[in-house]
């Protein structure tokens, strides 16, 4: 059996992270989240996701700052 595909959703606001997740199951992807910048460098080290959503407008310019983290690991 193959693996489903697994998808980091970073997002401070609960109800579209239950939006995100309720779309993405029903399309098959597995999904772990994580609501703030810290957790979701955490979770996306931990859990090696095949994609990241990342709400860039996190609290205190938390997703840029994130963004600019992951392309540092990715170079």
């Amino acid at each position: 059996m193959l693996d489903k595909n697994k998808i980091l959703i970073i997002e401070d606001d609960p109800e579209m992270r239950r939006a995100l997740n309720l779309r993405l199951r029903a399309s098959n992807y597995e999904t772990v989240f994580a609501a703030d910048a810290i957790l979701g460098l955490s979770i996306a080290k931990r859990e090696c996701p095949h994609l990241i959503l990342l709400d860039l407008g996190l609290p205190g310019g938390g997703g840029f700052l994130l963004l600019d983290r992951f392309r540092d690991v990715g170079s």
